[in-house]
């Protein structure tokens, strides 16, 4: 975009994995992030995916690499494990943003296996991506010894030479790339790196091939950006082929249905979109618009993907703002969430195909009305962006940029030059002085082109003894220089009247133009900082004006401040006024004057009429886009009063009402309100007839949870209902509302009791009344908290009680009360315990403190012990540990048999895990011999005893297909089919048998067969397979993955032939009567488990879930929990909501 001034990406966009959750489930401020559970060494090649087979070697590898099974068990050894699993973090952290943490961990991985290329890539792409390309070259150099023809490799060491400048190395590289690509992207940015040396005549030797390869194949959707940005600088790109390739960077990302328009109450939401809130040129036209916002109508929010970057610019953008979060950290479903968290109407992108660009993020909906706007000079080339920003200007409608966007016009100007330079500007021309014209252009090297130079060398030639001055990154560079003077020679411009000048500070920078008396315009990109800079310094600007957005923006500024006499329509035109200009000195010095004060009292540098322009643009584009404004523009009673004010802007809204600046670190609105008791309350009914007071409010995570399911969410209270039995003691130790407080009364009976824990004023009113509802007597109630000492401790307290914590410092702003602390084994006498059969910790950090406070507790009793696997999204090894150090040994839940099986730290767990469970070994006996635990997992599988048709023959779905199933001959048969039958017969024999080891034998075999299948024939009748085989087994990421792709075929493609068996994808899809409707059946039930398993509850999902709830109703099958899912996402989403 113009502002940029030629910043590209290369792979830098924010990876894009398979699936999304809610970390935890009331975890790091409800911020909640798309997390891939694939290794990047096996999405580096990854595209999107296709109807050919070869697609789905992707999905073998992806699970063969996930678990680890246990064929590979058996020839992995001890570091070969130790490595996998640090592959298997590191991927997680890398597709969630969070690089440094990655590198970290990248150097242990690297440590064990040096020559292992994909931590190779891991490593060096975590550095990339956090703006350290000098650093990932040593990686990648030695990682292209290992393996010379590594496409990913060469591409990432090519675009960390660019980024780092390593000029011969670039070349080197993309002389091998020109002659001998691998792919589309090598040669891309072979031409790329072209351009950035000013090498021309390569650059026009590869251009035809490099874009008839990109434009007849599927472009690479990371690497397409960076051409997208240069191309902008090339003459003789069409219109037309310039929208093609931007329509294909859009087609390559997701198509997601619009939000429904909200009615807006209060203030417009908008948030500013952009990687360049610090100081960087499109921080110049936004630092006046931030703060000059009308505040009683807009209320302003800043998205900024600064990656270190911030400065003294960044600060004052985040005391500008309404709220300011930095999301470096978060990948484009976590943005999106965020975004839809806090309800925003208008979201804004600043960036377009630049560096650190977040436009991708924009195929997802983050707000109901989505905007291109000053960081991108063309069409972004996505669906879901529906207006872009411009002015009269800027657009030739007959000829000049077409837009998959509808245009928003501004009347006069679409920019704001916001920063005001108090420096000594000279007053004469400075060839007065010096007795020759010194011509100037300060845009950057890649909107230099031959045609330019070619240009600008006849005006050099027609003014005698004139020289030119050139500054851009890398210009003073050896390699560069020669290629400049070598382009100058050709049209007999001699080197010594070429002047590069080096990179300087800002300052020096716009001094700089004290010695230019003339400053040249590229075409057709032209400049638009640069222009102003021009201006403001009195330096008069020659430009040529295109057809093209990027070939006018220079000529809207000039006709906005009202200087038209350097204007141009053609290259003889644009000579001729260069000339002209040379040959007046005194015009010269009488324009320097003069040119400063034209720009002041433009719009372009006028805030409040370029305010109030923007303003009703965005408004317009709301009514365009069915937002109800009705509320905010119904006039006040002091209307009149005020017309002649100035507009209410940030710092004096400021003074009449609150306003937080939220960083992902620091606190939010939420934490820093006081919390209060609520004074409406509701009772909610949840399994086996349990009553559960909790406040009344949907904003809440508990009574959202509750009234959506009518129960809680967690597998885990599925299976304590099958182990607690009358008359058992049972401690609850962080009891919250009392969801398996109450479930723990009811279990034990009269016979048994319950000691809950629970330290919040506020909570245990609520346990109170839920108590007293239930008529339990059974159940001691204690308002404290534990840990390793007696005494009190502050208890910080949030909105959601779930993330309650004791404070291990002072430095939080959160609200807070003091809570009395007990140690767990000072209770052993004061409640006279005895026998304590089970305990659920839940203690939001405080567990080993606990621990270590209980030491003869878990001596002398044997309970098992329900805790939780995370603290934020860290696994808690330590408590793992430290319960290890006390014998007490770790068990997962299987979910689909509810059988616990033994847990290896080891083995990568999903990523949906929350809970654990851990006894010493005389309850793990018993437990094992009721049925519930399996000491040992046996890798042998016995024989299936039943077989597919009995299971299958159950349910609807499957009655009038079984009797075709079965009639079909061999050679009708996919390929693979005997493995195939053998993994259904697995599932069946699983189901119908009656012992845990058994049942666990059978299931893991079966998803062992159905992962080797992926490598031989796959079809949507598997996946549906393999997705209810991998949700029994509790690997519900990769459930979660095979239904996005499910759903994506089925909607695409509008057909399922149902060519082999298949299991339904969730046991409420089986007992589902398809009613001749296979198709819409098939799509209902996967849409239905995808928005069942992709979190834990729409509660965190929010107001994106409602496209997918309301495609399924619109399917005709019956959900109730989807109705309910709908009415609560709508009515959570309108101020105030009360439950009734």
């Amino acid at each position: 975009m113009p502002c940029h001034g030629g910043d590209y990406p290369l792979t830098r966009s924010v990876p894009q994995p398979l699936y999304y959750m809610c970390i935890g489930r009331k975890k790091i401020n409800f911020n909640f992030y798309q997390t891939s559970l694939i290794p990047l060494s096996l999405t580096l090649a990854h595209k999107s995916i296709g109807e050919k087979n070869e697609h789905f070697n992707f999905w073998h590898n992806m699970c063969s690499h996930w678990f680890n099974l246990s064929n590979r068990k058996k020839t992995m050894n001890k570091k070969q494990v130790q490595t996998h699993k640090l592959i298997n973090d590191i991927s997680q952290l890398y597709t969630r943003g969070l690089y440094s943490d990655a590198e970290l961990l990248c150097k242990r991985a690297l440590a064990l296996e040096p020559d292992n290329i994909p931590i190779h890539l891991l490593y060096a792409r975590s550095l990339y991506n956090q703006l350290k390309p000098q650093e990932s070259i040593p990686l990648l150099e030695q990682a292209i010894k290992l393996a010379p023809d590594n496409e990913d490799v060469r591409t990432l060491l090519m675009a960390s030479y660019i980024d780092s400048s390593n000029l011969p190395k670039m070349i080197e590289l993309s002389d091998i790339f020109q002659n001998q690509p691998r792919n589309n992207n090598e040669l891309i940015l072979a031409y790329r790196c072209y351009l950035s040396a000013c090498d021309w005549d390569s650059a026009a030797k590869l251009e035809n091939e490099m874009l008839l390869a990109t434009s007849e194949n599927n472009p690479d959707h990371e690497v397409l950006p960076a051409l997208l940005l240069a191309l902008n600088g090339r003459p003789n790109i069409s219109p037309e082929l310039d929208f093609q390739l931007h329509r294909e960077w859009g087609k390559s990302n997701p198509n997601v249905p619009e939000i429904r328009p909200p009615k807006v109450q209060g203030r417009i939401r908008i948030a500013y979109i952009s990687g360049d809130f610090y100081r960087h040129p499109v921080a110049y036209f936004m630092h006046q618009i931030i703060p000059a916002h009308n505040r009683d109508e807009f209320e302003v929010y800043c998205f900024a993907h600064l990656s270190g970057r911030e400065d003294d610019l960044t600060k004052q953008f985040i005391e500008d703002s309404d709220q300011f979060f930095d999301i470096t950290n978060m990948n484009n479903k976590a943005l999106h969430d965020l975004m839809r968290t806090h309800n925003i109407h208008i979201a804004i992108d600043l960036s377009g195909h630049t560096t650190c660009s977040r436009t991708a993020a924009f195929a997802l909906r983050l707000a109901p009305v989505q905007i291109s706007y000053l960081g991108y000079p063309n069409t972004t080339g996505l669906e879901a962006m529906d207006f872009h920003i411009t002015d009269p200007f800027c657009e030739d409608e007959n000829h000049g940029t077409q837009y998959i966007e509808k245009l928003l016009t501004m009347p006069k100007t679409f920019l704001n030059y916001g920063v005001s330079w108090d420096l000594k500007r000279s007053e004469n021309a400075p060839c007065i002085e010096k007795g020759y014209i010194t011509f100037g252009s300060f845009n950057n090297g890649r909107k230099i082109n031959l045609e330019v130079v070619e240009v600008w060398s006849s005006i050099l030639s027609q003014v005698k003894h004139s020289r030119m001055h050139l500054k851009f990154p890398g210009c003073d560079y050896d390699l560069i220089q020669k290629n400049l003077y070598k382009a100058f020679a050709k049209f007999g411009i001699e080197s010594s009247r070429i002047t590069t000048l080096s990179r300087t500070s800002l300052e020096e920078h716009m001094l700089g133009y004290n010695d230019i008396d003339i400053a040249l315009d590229t075409f057709p990109y032209t400049g638009t900082t640069t222009t102003c800079e021009a201006l403001a310094m009195g330096v008069p600007v020659v430009t040529l004006v295109g057809a093209k957005h990027a070939n006018r923006v220079s000529y809207s500024i000039l006709k906005n401040i009202g200087f038209e006499s350097t204007i141009a329509f053609s290259n003889q035109e644009y000579i001729e006024k260069a000339v002209n200009l040379a040959g007046n000195p005194e015009g010269l010095r009488i324009i320097r004057s003069s040119l400063p004060i034209l720009l002041q009292h433009s719009p372009v540098k006028q805030i409040h009429p370029f305010i109030n322009d923007l303003e009703n643009l965005y408004k317009e584009a709301c009514h365009k886009k069915g937002l109800d404004l009705s509320e905010i523009e119904q006039p006040s009673d002091n209307t009149l009063e005020q017309q002649n004010d100035p507009l209410p802007t940030r710092s004096a809204h400021d003074n009449s009402a609150s306003s937080t600046i939220n960083m992902l670190d620091g606190t939010t609105d939420m934490q820093e309100q006081e919390v209060k008791s609520i004074s409406t309350s509701l009772t909610l009914s949840i399994n086996g007839g349990i009553q559960i007071v909790v406040p009344n409010d949907l904003n809440l995570m508990t009574p959202y949870v509750l009234t959506e399911q009518q129960d809680w969410f967690e597998d885990e209270i599925i299976f304590i209902r099958k182990i607690i039995k009358s008359g058992m003691k049972v401690v609850d130790i962080g009891a919250n509302y009392g969801c398996y407080s109450m479930t723990f009364s009811s279990l034990v009976g009269d016979k048994g009791h319950l000691w809950a824990f629970e330290p919040a004023n506020s909570t245990v009113s609520f346990l109170k009344e839920s108590i007293k509802i239930n008529h339990f007597k059974q159940v001691t109630l204690i308002k404290a908290a534990l840990s390793n000492r007696e005494g009190t401790a502050e208890l910080l307290l949030q909105a959601n009680s779930e993330l309650n914590s004791i404070s291990t410092s002072g430095s939080s702003n959160s609200a807070r009360e003091s809570v009395p602390l007990k140690r767990l084994d000072d209770c052993i006498k004061s409640y006279q315990w005895r026998d304590i059969a089970f305990v659920k910790l839940d203690a939001e950090g405080e567990e080993i403190r606990i621990l270590e406070g209980g030491q003869e507790f878990f001596s002398r009793f044997s309970p098992l012990v329900m805790f939780e696997l995370k603290h934020g999204d860290q696994v808690n090894e330590g408590l793992i540990q430290k319960f290890e150090s006390m014998d007490y040994h770790s068990f997962v839940l299987t979910p689909g048999i509810q059988i616990l099986t033994p847990f290896s730290p080891d083995e990568h767990q999903d990523i949906y895990l929350l809970n654990l469970f851990c006894c010493k070994e005389d309850r793990a006996k018993q437990l094992a011999d009721d049925g519930f635990l399996i000491l040992k997992v046996d890798d042998n599988c016995d024989s299936p005893t039943t077989r597919w048709q009995q299971h299958l023959a159950n349910f609807p779905y499957a009655s009038e297909l079984i009797d075709p199933w079965q009639s079909q001959q061999p050679e009708e048969h996919p390929e693979g089919w005997e493995i195939y039958e053998l993994a259904l017969n697995q599932y069946a024999s699983a189901q119908a048998s009656d012992q845990p080891a058994t049942k666990l034998s059978h299931l893991q075999q079966s998803f062992i067969n159905m992962v080797s299948l992926l490598d031989i024939h796959v079809s949507i009748p598997r996946l549906m397979t393999l997705t209810r085989i991998a949700s029994e087994l509790g690997h519900r990421g990769v459930a979660v993955q095979v239904l996005n792709q499910i759903a994506q075929h089925l909607e695409q493609e509008k057909i399922f032939i149902p060519s082999e068996p298949f299991l339904a994808v969730s046991s409420t899809a089986e007992h589902l009567n398809p009613d001749n409707r296979l198709l819409d059946w098939s799509l209902a039930t996967v849409l239905a488990s995808k928005e069942k398993r992709q979190a834990f509850s729409s509660y965190f999902t929010g107001q994106s879930s409602l496209p997918e709830i309301e495609r399924f109703l619109s399917l005709g099958f019956h959900d109730e929990e989807m109705i309910r899912r709908k009415d609560l996402i709508r009515q959570r989403f309108q101020p105030g909501a009360i439950l009734t």
